[in-house]
């Protein structure tokens, strides 16, 4: 298929969503083009919508039920893996920490102690807040790169506002926790809220930002960032 044909088509398809149209409908509308829908194009796409005047908090309203439905051609797109130890290397061997540290918390969760373990919760909580550097190598250094590549990836002020919504997420739970009395409704929607937003962060770096990162990034750009990041 032709990209530009794939890329008007994705653009629609986005329009659609943001307009409320009938989801079953608009899917099979638009069918074709959502099966080959590459990292380069899910960036030029939301980038369409910031020219269009939408705000990356618009955008965001509707953003994980559109990757949801890039997923599938998303998941299958191959592309070339960042060398051992390099900068995106490090990102990447940073995002299994952070789920090797959400896997320590879930247990907790599930064993429904987390008033018995709240001291121990809140201290893992806090340790999450560690994980801002990961976003500020992203922003301080990875975007700046890309910015210069393309004008599309001026869309990665959608990926930011993520970043700034995993931030409250965190402080929040650790609001609650630190109250003498804490709501056990409050508590379970905010802990869940804060799963899928730090879990949605990096299903979005690593099906759409690191393999787009990937094809435009030169060998010692990386470099570069790498001592940028020391």
């Amino acid at each position: 298929m032709d990209r530009n044909k794939r890329i008007e088509d994705l653009k629609a398809y986005v329009q659609g969503v943001l307009n409320r149209e009938e989801g079953k409908n608009l899917y099979f509308n638009y069918k074709d083009s959502l099966d080959q829908v590459s990292p380069q194009d899910a960036f030029e796409v939301f980038y369409s919508k910031l020219q269009d005047g939408y705000k990356p908090k618009e955008i965001l309203e509707i953003l994980d039920r559109v990757i949801n439905v890039f997923h599938k051609s998303l998941s299958e797109y191959k592309w070339k893996k960042p060398k051992e130890n390099s900068f995106l290397d490090i990102l990447m061997k940073e995002n299994r920490a952070l789920e090797r540290k959400l896997d320590k918390i879930r247990p907790i969760l599930l064993d429904k102690k987390v008033r018995e373990k709240k001291d121990l919760l809140l201290k893992e909580l806090r340790e999450l807040q560690e994980f801002d550097a990961h976003y500020l190598k992203k922003e301080n250094i990875l975007f700046p790169y890309l910015e210069r590549k393309d004008k599309s990836f001026e869309g990665l002020t959608i990926m930011w506002s993520l970043h700034d919504e995993a931030r409250k997420d965190i402080a929040k739970m650790i609001e609650i926790l630190e109250k003498d009395k804490f709501d056990d409704n409050e508590f379970n929607v905010q802990i869940g809220k804060l799963f899928f937003s730090l879990l949605g962060i990096v299903h979005k770096e690593e099906y759409i930002l690191f393999p787009a990162a990937m094809e435009v990034i030169e060998d010692h750009e990386w470099d570069e960032m790498n001592a940028q990041s020391l």
